[in-house]
Order: structure tokens, then sequence, then C-alpha cells
């Protein structure tokens, strides 16, 4: 099956996951989201803040290497 997705879906698939604990440090530096540690203890997407600075190859690249999923 093909799907044809765009930035916003992609934006809302990764939105829908959390990153490994060694994965949210490369996700900081790329400004897509935060940790909140504490009492709290969870991970804070902010993609659509910065998401017009990768294209959507990246993005699903990055959504695959978090889901650990190669197609």
């Amino acid at each position: 099956m093909i799907v044809e997705i765009n930035k916003s879906d992609l934006c809302n698939l990764l939105a829908g996951t959390r990153p490994s604990f060694g994965l949210m440090t490369k996700m900081s530096k790329m400004g897509l989201g935060y940790y909140v540690g504490g009492f709290s203890d969870e991970w804070i997407w902010t993609l659509r803040l910065n998401v017009d600075s990768y294209s959507e190859k990246e993005l699903w690249d990055l959504y695959k290497e978090i889901t650990g999923k190669e197609e």
C-alpha cells in the first residue's frame, strides 16, 4: 500500500512517539523537543516551531529511527 503524507502528517506521527533516552539529546540539538525530568519525566515535542528546517525525508528517517522500523 502506498500512502502519501505531508510534513504535517509526519509531525503528527512523530508527536505520537517518545524517543528513547539515547535519542533525546539528538532531538534536543535539532530543536525538535526537550526532556522534562523530575516528577513529570516526559518528552515535550516542539515540532511546529522548527519543522520548516527539516525536509520530509529527514522527518521520515527520524520517525523510523525512533520507532525502529525500516519501512
